[in-house]
Formats: C-alpha cells, structure tokens, sequence
C-alpha cells in the first residue's frame, strides 16, 4: 500500500484532494463494500473505461465501492455528455481508443469531476506542516 506522501509526490500537490463522505454509514454497509473491493484485488485496470466489471478503472472502483455501501455519489454519464472536443480529452481517447469514432458514446462512465462535484462528499482538510 502506498503512504500518501509517496502518491502525492507523483502528483501536483496542488492539483491533489481528498474527499470523504459527510454522513456516517453503518457498519453493516461498510464491511458489505470492503468485502466487495477486497474482491476486487488483482483485476485489470480498464484502460477503455467500460462499465462492466470484467475490468475497472480508478472513478469507476471509487464509484461502485459506496454503490455497495447504498451510496450513489453521483448518477452515472454516458461519454457524449462530456466535453470530448477539449484537446486534453481528445488525446486521452486517442491514447486509449486510437480514434474519437471507436469511443462508445453511450457508455456509462463517472470522470473524477463527477465524484469530487458530489454533494455527498466534503474535503478532507490538509494538516500543516
């Protein structure tokens, strides 16, 4: 597992924030999705950002790890919701679909906007040094 320090040192730390949610959940809910996110030790990252769970990726593990606890952060988009025309997009397609036209639009996707947008989660205030 990695300390914080080191995942923030791969970062911008200004660009780095950490969310947690506002209200408590029962412990019932919470060992209901560890269990389930401990199922998921050693799948494939979903390079492609389907929604199913052969493979996950980062928003999407976030996502259905509070799904379990009955917890939707946020309603789930389809990638022509999004702003694919920006060129720090564009080149992320390109680089996991090769072209803009393999892209399934109708995908269910959640982006990390979408999770930090939610109001069911606050940010975790940074310690001073």
């Amino acid at each position: 597992m990695l300390r914080l320090e080191v995942l923030m040192a791969r970062g911008r730390k200004e660009a780095f924030t950490a969310l947690r949610l506002k209200a408590d959940i029962t412990p019932d809910a919470y060992r209901k999705a560890r269990e389930w996110a401990t199922a998921q030790i050693g799948r494939d990252y979903d390079v492609r950002f389907g929604w199913d769970d052969k493979k996950l990726y980062c928003s999407e593990l976030v996502w259905k790890f509070y799904q379990q606890a009955g917890i939707e952060l946020c309603p789930p988009r389809k990638f022509r919701d999004y702003d694919l025309q920006r060129p720090e997009v564009r080149k992320i397609i390109e680089q996991h679909y090769g072209r803009m036209d393999r892209l399934e639009m109708d995908e269910k996707v959640v982006a990390p906007s979408d999770l930090a947008a939610s109001k069911l989660l606050m940010e975790v205030p940074r310690k001073k040094k």
